[in-house]
């Protein structure tokens, strides 16, 4: 796992699977950039892409300036998670263009914790 992490921060991982369509499978194949930013958290093109490979958005657009709110909502399995799994770093970009604040002025806090084996000090 810890490699993984560290393939995804150097940008070497590739995700290894049958792609339902030539569409998806070019979705998949390439990569997108993300910049630190001061205030503000912006997506520009950004494919939201499940687990198993299905591209739930195509292409999502939005910034989001320091003080504003957003509400996000949408059935089970339409890219609500997928999308803060991005913005925190735990997946990879797909394609576009992400800008967010450095991890110390966010706060991200996911449905299932992602935690290595060990006691609660070990975390």
């Amino acid at each position: 796992m810890i490699e993984t992490f560290e393939d995804v921060k150097q940008g070497k991982f590739v995700k290894r699977i049958i792609a339902n369509s030539e569409e998806n499978a070019k979705i998949l194949s390439s990569r997108g950039s993300t910049v630190e930013t001061t205030d503000s958290i912006k997506f520009v093109g950004v494919p939201i892409v499940s687990p198993n490979g299905d591209v739930l958005v195509k292409s999502l657009d939005f910034e989001l300036k320091s003080g504003q709110h957003l509400l996000i909502i949408g059935p089970n399995g339409c890219g609500k998670s997928s999308l803060f799994r991005i913005l925190g770093g735990l997946w990879p970009v797909y394609g576009g263009h992400v800008e967010k604040p450095n991890m110390d002025k966010i706060f991200y806090i996911p449905q299932r914790p992602y935690l290595s084996l060990g006691n609660l000090r070990d975390q």
